[in-house]
């Protein structure tokens, strides 16, 4: 999967914005490649984490007046990739490769995105971001030991709620029956729904609630679902997964609810923690860690029905899944 062409050429989440200031200096890890992540004059830059002199690590280095420098040797590189210094020689023309290998980089819905390859789309726009209506929650990064695909699927499963969260999003003594929904695909991806569900402390509310869900995967992992109670309270997740290696994901979590938002945040925060907590060895202990490539190899029934479609959109895709 990492080498996948398609998935170069999708944005994918490395960081939060709010957490990397003006000078800071990142490492973070995309696809299998380490990149060097930093920011100037509120901009920032994602990098293959390499200096081209000798191979350092850029990420070793620092900011100084506006330009990244290597740790190794002190050349300097603007925000644009070009180097614009070599200490050791100052006055004798810079090599025209003496560049850095820069990566589109954008920031949207309070996240740092970075593109390997030529972006085929632009970034969703969350549906709540420019909301007021609503508060939202950061939570994650969280660490799977799985692959992207399978994390996603989680997350797009409702029938796994009464056994995984028992007494939170089910009941494993009293799951309820998943009845048939609607999948449809275009080419805004993937929309489910609704799947109503009992669940006795389905939000932050910790209350007992009949939820009505329904889920938008725009992109290949990038899973979005909306419950909701009633005509007005609702209560979503915008989860970007970050394939970091075949085996190694990352989600982030962005939650928005319109209703109890005094106190919200830290209730939260508290229940994503509790309820990924749960997901987590789960999902880590699938066998094979990557979906399997035939849908053939593993037993599908109705309820499965999204993640079905979902694994074949992503063979439609290029992406390595399901056939």
């Amino acid at each position: 999967m990492i080498e996948s062409e398609a998935l170069k050429n999708e944005w994918h989440v490395v960081y939060r914005s709010k957490d990397l200031a003006d000078g800071d200096v990142r490492l973070v890890r995309l696809l299998g490649q380490d990149l060097v992540l930093w920011r100037h004059a509120g901009r920032a830059a994602a990098w293959l984490d390499l200096c081209i002199h000798r191979g350092a690590r850029l990420s070793l280095g620092r900011v100084t007046n506006g330009e990244l420098v290597c740790p190794y040797h002190g050349w300097r590189y603007d925000l644009d990739g070009k180097c614009t210094l070599i200490p050791a020689q100052p006055k004798t023309p810079i090599p025209a490769r003496a560049r850095a290998e820069t990566y589109h980089c954008q920031e949207k819905n309070g996240f740092i995105w970075v593109c390997l390859g030529e972006p085929a789309h632009d970034v969703p726009v969350h549906p709540e971001w420019e909301n007021d209506d609503f508060l939202k929650v950061f939570t994650g990064p969280y660490t799977f030991q799985a692959s992207a695909p399978r994390a996603v699927e989680n997350v797009i499963d409702v029938s796994h709620f009464p056994f995984v969260h028992d007494s939170m999003l089910g009941q494993a003594g009293d799951p309820d029956e998943i009845e048939n929904y609607d999948v449809e695909q275009s080419n805004e991806g993937l929309r489910a729904g609704p799947i109503v569900v009992s669940q006795p402390a389905g939000d932050h509310r910790r209350i007992p609630v009949r939820s009505t869900y329904r889920f938008w995967i725009p992109r290949p992992f990038m899973p979005y679902l909306m419950k909701s109670f009633d005509a007005e309270r609702c209560f979503s997740h915008f989860m970007p997964v970050t394939p970091v290696e075949n085996d190694v994901t990352l989600m982030w979590v962005l939650t928005s609810a319109n209703f109890d938002k005094e106190g919200g945040e830290a209730r939260i925060t508290k229940r994503n923690a509790d309820v990924f907590g749960e997901d987590i060895p789960i999902v880590n202990s699938q066998r094979p860690a990557m979906i399997p490539e035939a849908l053939r190899q593993e037993l599908h029934v109705r309820a499965d029905k999204l993640s079905v479609v979902y694994r074949r959109w992503l063979t439609d895709l290029g992406v390595p899944g399901a056939k």
